[in-house]
């Protein structure tokens, strides 16, 4: 993927994770995806921030929640399959998550920003959560 967002670097690497139960591989073939998915999961260190959460991009400042979901699953499935994942990632961004579910509030709220949130499939992103 030629830019790089959190979205594009995830869905490089997440079909890696299980092309070897799908296709047969020889040893080189094995060698590039596990080097691809080591290279995704230390990509994903550059957009998480102090709070657990990913970014977007690299370097802003705020999180995009459904791409911090989706970086997580893809933590979570690399950590499934043996891979050993960057100090702490996994720890900030599950602290993370649970503060974000905490903060969630269910649709009803009548609070201008939530309702603008919950238009945008506010409780899919909570669901996946």
């Amino acid at each position: 993927y030629p830019y790089g967002c959190l979205e594009q670097t995830t869905s490089s690497g997440f079909p890696q994770l299980f092309v070897k139960n799908l296709l047969p591989m020889d040893a080189e073939q094995k060698r590039e995806v596990e080097s691809n998915i080591k290279a995704t999961l230390d990509k994903l260190k550059t957009f998480q921030l102090g709070n657990g959460s990913f970014s977007y991009w690299p370097g802003q400042s705020s999180y995009d929640s459904w791409g911090n979901n989706y970086a997580g699953h893809f933590i979570l499935e690399a950590e499934k399959q043996g891979y050993t994942l960057p100090i702490n990632m996994k720890k900030r961004w599950l602290k993370g998550q649970k503060r974000l579910a905490k903060e969630w509030i269910p649709k009803g709220y009548e609070n201008e920003r939530y309702r603008y949130f919950r238009n945008r499939g506010w409780e899919l992103t909570q669901a996946y959560r």
